[in-house]
């Protein structure tokens, strides 16, 4: 006979079971939700920065371009940095790299042959590094610890450009474009490269230098300036921006051109072996003498321009210490034999010998490494002084921009300008000049220099 279980019974049993699981669930919901909210609470940003925070930046998808980047822990000497708005001080041999990528706000105020220091910045500058860094890095400067990895980035909005192959003016000035054109549409930037296989003229192939890196770009001379990746061949549209010596355009140059730790020892390098280096100061005047291939019969061909008319126009004495920027040789001989009696500063350095031998290119030493630093180290000695004469050249976009930036940065005030007149080639020189042979007028331009400069000094040894 089979026997069945009271209703009843089984009802309760149940009853009581159901109730034992729900009590259990419930207890490890509430330790799931107390852990979960223990989580969000250690991991939320720090609220003295909230100006600087927003979550949308904190993407998570792992399809979109990003670099690796692992921190690591702030270093030692660094240390006595933070909580320290004056200056601190370094010897070459620490590298803060990335300790300084990740303070925007920090800045190289001052290096000499043993030290380099920071400085950190305040105010409406302070405010626009780190807002520059929050766009960039797709986080806000104290949203991290410094000690694991960086937020993944949003980078499906990325502005990119490409980096020309041209003078140093004109390929910076259009990477100038490219990162104003980004910060003003809210977007990241960065630069970019035709193909895996192009290389900027001023980078160099060589894997056994200093300066190389995989980007053949900028990129290996300064710090990075975000963690987004480019894609070759993309060349987004871009606005033109001439030069501006308003907070912002300066502060845009300055962040973009951040150089990382080998650049700046290597420029310091060649800064102590400038002579008669004491004598640049505020009464000294620079003069950019742009010659080489501006002479080449062609649509923008220019006449060259003899020392005597940059003189002339900044009423430059022979006891004024007057630094020299130029692409020829010819200028530095015209300077040592017709003008002796001047005080003339400039770095020994391999340049063009175009009247008197060919035009070799924008990197006459062969070494694009050495002529990058040899170019900053000319407009580092450059920002020292208080005037500048100059002909016609994209170079000084570039020139006026860092000289103010440095000067900004040492409470120096804006230097005055001087153009000399440069006059441009018609149709007819020029196609007389493309007849005569390709160096031709610009020999016969030397020339009638040279002899112009002779007798000025004839008429000035009569005369003394």
């Amino acid at each position: 006979m089979v026997q069945y279980k009271s209703t009843k019974q089984s009802t309760r049993r149940y009853s009581a079971s159901t109730f034992q699981c729900l009590l259990v669930s419930m207890t490890l919901f509430v330790v799931c939700l107390y852990l979960g909210l223990a989580v969000i609470y250690i991991s939320a940003p720090n609220d003295s920065d909230a100006d600087y925070y927003d979550d949308a930046n904190r993407s998570s998808v792992k399809t979109e371009a990003q670099e690796s980047f692992e921190l690591s822990p702030t270093p030692a000497a660094a240390t006595k940095c933070l909580g320290n708005n004056s200056e601190c001080c370094f010897p070459w041999s620490v590298n803060l790299d990335e300790w300084r990528t990740h303070h925007p706000d920090w800045g190289v105020t001052r290096s000499e042959r043993d030290i380099y220091c920071l400085s950190k910045f305040n105010g409406r500058k302070a405010t626009f590094f780190r807002n520059l860094y929050k766009l960039q890095w797709g986080v806000a400067v104290n949203d991290h610890d410094r000690t694991m990895a960086l937020p993944k980035r949003n980078c499906s909005d990325l502005l990119q450009n490409l980096q020309i192959s041209s003078g140093m003016g004109r390929s910076i000035k259009a990477v100038m474009n490219g990162f104003i054109t980004a910060f003003e549409q809210g977007r990241p930037y960065q630069l970019n490269r035709l193909r895996n296989t192009s290389k900027w003229m001023y980078a160099t192939s060589n894997t056994s230098s200093w300066g190389y890196c995989n980007t053949t770009s900028l990129n290996c001379y300064t710090l990075p300036i975000g963690n987004c990746i480019n894609t070759y061949g993309v060349d987004d549209p871009v606005n033109n921006y001439g030069f501006s010596s308003t907070n912002n355009y300066t502060w845009f140059y300055e962040y973009l051109m951040r150089f990382n730790h080998q650049t700046l020892y290597h420029i310091q390098e060649e800064i102590s072996k400038v002579s008669q280096i004491e004598k640049l100061g505020d009464n000294c005047t620079v003069i950019h003498v742009r010659r080489g291939d501006s002479g080449l019969p062609r649509s923008l061909a220019r006449w060259y321009v003899g020392l005597i008319e940059y003189i002339r126009i900044a009423n430059i004495r022979p006891e004024d210490p007057v630094l020299i920027l130029t692409d020829d040789k010819t200028t530095i001989y015209e300077a040592k034999v017709f003008y002796p009696n001047y005080n003339w500063i400039y770095m020994d350095r391999p340049r063009v010998n175009i009247t008197y031998g060919g035009f070799e290119g924008l990197i006459p030493s062969g070494d694009e490494v050495q002529e990058f630093v040899a170019i900053y180290v000319e407009m580092i000695l450059a920002s020292r002084c208080n005037k500048i004469v100059h002909g016609h050249s994209g170079f000084i976009r570039e020139l006026m921009a860092f000289c103010e930036t440095v000067r900004r940065v040492r409470g120096l005030p804006s230097q005055k300008y001087y153009k000399v007149v440069q006059r441009g080639m018609n149709s007819t020189e020029r196609k007389k000049c493309i007849q005569s042979g390709r160096h031709y007028c610009a020999e016969k331009m030397i020339d009638e220099i040279y002899r112009e400069a002779a007798e000025g000094l004839k008429n000035r040894s009569i005369h003394n």
